[in-house]
């Protein structure tokens, strides 16, 4: 386990904090309780109630533990201002959106996500993160394995994705891309440490084992280009030239496309309406485009627009012979919940991480010095034929935040500072 900053002598409170941490971030990355939850239903305005029980465990223990050390927290929370003023349009959107009971609850669930978010990246540096997530991975894969080889009917799924494998999660493609992060990291971790070195390459070995037999495309996509960029990446450390930055152009925009080309099948759709999955999506988007027009400058509301049958995705559902559950586009659903007023905001912040992660690669020496910067690459890449941005009670959301807190760095910090925080 991670040590914890600012203490040298390791305690049971302590061990237990990172136990909990880990379980936190296993439960963020939605594994194991929706394949236990398969098959029941639950009103999608109301929530699963089972969840929410899980879930406000979480936030209470959250709470606690920042209530401990509250000015460092408010210290930590306010580094970022564009990050508080994208938090700030979702929960004020209650005013305008069109399912206020829903923006209410799930606006309170994104604040309770950026809460253990920012307890995280202020608990921690960058490098003890990146040791519990890979604590939280390495578990989910072990399940994962174990449920495909030994409980099939659970971790292998069946009809339209005959013979993929899920594991502990509720589709292939949510496998896939948990392994593909699992992958990175734990590449970094084996090329950064000289203890224990055959785990980490036994974790990374173990996650694109994984990843391969999911059989998710975009997956293995994101994972290739962020493999081809990582000499790139490096070589910021010596040039910083236009030549080199339009080499990275060129080999993002190529991933970019390879993921857009090769996008998966959603969760729900036969293999006939995915016989050509660029078409079908493409059609979606246009939909899609037609109802932000709609809503343009402020959105529908947050969460308050892909409600089923009871909300204004019905108008796009009825335009097709399937029910997709999001816009298949993270960019493209931030739009529909916060309009442009949300999706410049998170835009304006993502730039302004990049520029802070290339930075730390400049001013870092180790191999985890390169996390923040491939963390926001694979961000990008999936919220292409995805949507993970700005969800609650989800990882991806807990390591943007955490990455945007922690790469504040003076300038007057050192090359070798990986992790240090202000």
């Amino acid at each position: 386990m991670a040590e914890v900053r600012g203490s040298s002598t390791r305690t049971p409170l302590r061990f237990l904090e990172n136990v909990f941490v880990v379980l936190a971030l296993f439960l963020f990355s939605e594994a194991l309780l929706p394949v236990l939850r398969s098959g029941v239903t639950w009103d999608p305005v109301q929530g699963d109630p089972a969840l929410q029980a899980i879930w406000y465990g979480i936030y209470g223990v959250t709470l606690f533990l920042i209530a401990l050390r509250g000015q460092q927290f408010i210290r930590a929370m306010l580094r970022d201002k564009l990050l508080l003023i994208l938090m700030l349009i979702a929960l004020i959107s209650v005013f305008w959106s069109l399912a206020p009971e829903v923006t209410l609850r799930r606006s309170a669930a994104l604040v309770a996500t950026t809460l253990f978010a920012v307890y995280f990246a202020m608990r921690y540096t960058l490098k003890e993160q990146m040791r519990l997530l890979a604590w939280a991975l390495f578990i989910a894969a072990a399940l994962s394995l174990f449920f495909a080889l030994a409980l099939p009917a659970y971790g292998v799924m069946g009809q339209v994705h005959e013979g993929a494998w899920r594991g502990i999660f509720f589709h292939k493609n949510s496998l896939g891309r948990m392994m593909t992060l699992g992958a990175i990291l734990f590449l970094f971790l084996a090329l950064g440490t000289h203890r224990y070195r055959w785990i980490t390459w036994g974790g990374f070995a173990l996650s694109t084992v994984l990843l391969l037999f999911s059989a998710s495309r975009s997956a293995l996509v994101v994972l290739l280009t962020l493999l081809v960029l990582l000499p790139f990446f490096l070589r910021l450390r010596r040039h910083y030239t236009l030549t080199l930055l339009l080499l990275l152009l060129g080999v993002l925009v190529g991933g970019a496309m390879g993921t857009w080309v090769l996008m998966d099948s959603g969760d729900v759709l036969s293999e006939q309406q995915w016989a050509d999955t660029l078409i079908g999506r493409t059609a979606l988007w246009n939909a899609v485009f037609e109802k932000i027009g709609q809503h343009l400058w402020l959105g529908y509301g947050y969460h308050a627009f892909w409600l089923g049958w009871d909300g204004e995705s019905a108008s796009i559902w009825r335009q097709f012979s399937w029910e997709p559950p999001h816009a298949h586009n993270g960019f493209l659903d931030l739009w529909l919940n916060l309009g442009v007023l949300g999706l410049v905001a998170f835009a304006l912040g993502f730039l302004a991480l990049c520029l802070r992660a290339v930075r730390w690669v400049r001013l870092t020496s180790t191999a985890e010095g390169l996390w923040p910067l491939s963390y926001l690459t694979f961000l990008l890449l999936f919220n292409l034929p995805q949507s993970i941005i700005l969800e609650p009670n989800d990882i991806f959301w807990v390591l943007y935040v955490a990455i945007a807190l922690s790469t504040f760095l003076p300038r007057s910090r050192g090359a070798t500072l990986i992790g240090q925080h202000a």
